[in-house]
């Protein structure tokens, strides 16, 4: 992309104007590798906090509504735990968020399971931190499979990076882990962060070594790392 490109103030023709936007997103995420320039277009971002929270607190009010409404429980349930795994996937493992919106985001989901675990009648279900490491568990270890986003953020993120660094390594021309680190330091300095919090979470043993899958591609790391820091 040349740096007329990238200039906002650039004229477009008259027909491209209404597609510019300030950034580049996707399901919620920012597009981390729109430009090769990281001076011009950092090679990572964040998610739009304000929006994603709003939008959960919408989804789990419509959902008590339509439970309010004659929705069963169990599609109730459903709903919410696609959503919760959709911001794992599109919103986790694009960018390391390590931010306190990732608990709240947390806070808002396990406050509308309580709402669907309550009798009826009731106040809402009490899930303080022994129920929602429960709900967070493997249903195979007796929870739910629900949840555990701030458990997840770096594994998602490595799981990402250990599936597509060696796609965008090509495309930067970094043929070498030395090469990839000075063209993207601050993806670097994520990606260490992450692998300190893996560490210490018991999803790995040692920071990672990225020779490998910067070499060749590793699909179905990130549910290896998550089933390990399950059984810490």
């Amino acid at each position: 992309m040349s740096e007329k490109e990238t200039d906002p103030a650039t004229q477009l023709p008259a027909e491209l104007p209404c597609q510019r936007v300030p950034e580049l997103t996707l399901l919620g995420a920012l597009v981390p590798w729109a430009d090769r320039e990281e001076s011009q277009a950092p090679v990572h971002g964040t998610a739009n906090t304000a929006k994603v929270l709003a939008d959960a607190r919408a989804l789990t009010a419509r959902v008590l509504d339509l439970v309010a409404n004659g929705l069963h429980l169990r599609s109730a349930f459903v709903v919410l735990q696609t959503y919760s795994k959709s911001c794992i996937n599109h919103l986790l493992r694009s960018n390391f968020e390590e931010g306190p919106w990732v608990q709240e985001l947390e806070n808002i989901l396990l406050h509308a399971l309580g709402k669907l675990a309550a009798s009826p009648g009731s106040a809402d279900a009490a899930f303080g931190p022994i129920q929602q490491d429960i709900a967070s568990m493997r249903t195979k270890d007796g929870g739910l499979g629900f949840g555990g986003l701030p458990r997840t953020t770096s594994c998602a993120y490595l799981g990402s990076w250990f599936l597509c660094l060696e796609h965008v390594a090509k495309h930067l021309g970094a043929h070498s882990w030395a090469t990839f680190s000075a063209k993207c330091p601050s993806v670097i300095a994520q990606m260490d962060r992450a692998s300190s919090q893996a560490v210490g979470i018991g999803a790995l043993s040692r920071p990672v070594d990225w020779l490998h899958p910067l070499e060749k591609h590793m699909p179905k790391i990130q549910s290896r790392f998550a089933e390990q820091a399950a059984k810490d």
